[in-house]
């Protein structure tokens, strides 16, 4: 049993779905799923059962056993490697910018354990608008960046770190079924980010695959942070997609989730840095510490 077979079958788990967790290790659907009927012939059971319909992917109740344990055999794996990597490591300083989504709901995290593990480096963090980010690490006001945003540059390095599922969020007191069919949504005002956010290009992009405008909606509410979202939910004004990082650690009083068949939305957070970024073992092994799952439990 092969920790990158672990790590591949806790994607599937944490996205929701097995071609979210391909596009994260960079593999093909069939080369995951013929490495997970490997893992369930080994352990002779079955991970996964799924709801007819909907196609609604879910653990079984020995895959819900496995998970736990899979999840702390790659964490003190990882641990292992880092503990490793970190003798090498210079005392520095490393400027890190983010967008504003993940500079309020990943960063924080993210830091606390760089200070765990990494006690002599210094992490400053810099939230800017998605435009600005690429222009700061191009000019070298940033060693990295943490974005949603999608570079294609030879100028640029770039890995994923984690992939982040959109939840369907609803009124506490709406009736909707925890499974619902997309029209089901249609009869509900829907609060969405701002144009030229990277959250409302994605979920304009599924429902395009759903044969579903804007419009379909009785009205639309832009809001400018994913938080505001929750807020006008919560509040009774209607329904909206946000990504799961955003609501793990919020109360989640007065709204509820559900699950749209056939709209499943998955944006995926990158690290990038420069391809000629001077020699630094700070911000070599922090480029590595940040591609581990030993800072993502809970993501």
């Amino acid at each position: 049993m092969k920790t990158e077979t672990l790590s591949l079958f806790i994607s599937i788990v944490d996205t929701g779905s097995i071609s979210s967790a391909a596009k994260l290790h960079f593999i093909s659907q069939p080369a995951l799923s013929h490495q997970i009927k490997k893992l369930e012939s080994e352990l002779n059971i079955q991970l996964f059962h799924r709801h007819c319909s909907g196609n609604c992917l879910e653990l079984s109740n020995s895959g819900k056993t496995f998970y736990k344990y899979a999840k702390k055999i790659v964490e003190l794996s990882n641990k292992a490697v880092i503990e490793i990597q970190k003798n090498s490591i210079e005392s520095n300083i490393i400027t890190i910018g983010s967008g504003l989504s993940g500079g309020t709901y990943v960063m924080p995290k993210l830091i606390e354990k760089c200070k765990e593990y990494f006690p002599d480096v210094t992490v400053n963090h810099q939230m800017a608008p998605g435009k600005f980010l690429i222009e700061n690490l191009s000019n070298k006001k940033y060693d990295l960046i943490i974005t949603s945003l999608k570079v294609n540059s030879p100028k640029f390095i770039t890995a994923t770190l984690f992939a982040d599922p959109f939840k369907c969020i609803v009124p506490s007191t709406c009736k909707l079924k925890k499974y619902i069919d997309i029209e089901d949504l249609c009869s509900f005002p829907i609060i969405i980010r701002e144009d030229g956010s990277v959250s409302r290009s994605i979920l304009i992009e599924n429902m395009k695959k759903c044969n579903l405008k804007l419009s379909d909606f009785p009205s639309k509410m832009e809001v400018y942070t994913n938080q505001a979202i929750i807020q006008a939910v919560k509040s009774g004004l209607g329904c909206g997609f946000v990504p799961k990082s955003s609501i793990e650690s919020t109360t989640k009083t007065n709204f509820r989730e559900v699950t749209v068949h056939d709209l499943p939305m998955t944006r995926f957070l990158n690290i990038i840095k420069l391809s000629e970024t001077p020699k630094n073992s700070s911000i070599d092994v922090f480029y590595k510490f940040v591609q581990s799952d030993a800072w993502r439990n809970g993501f």
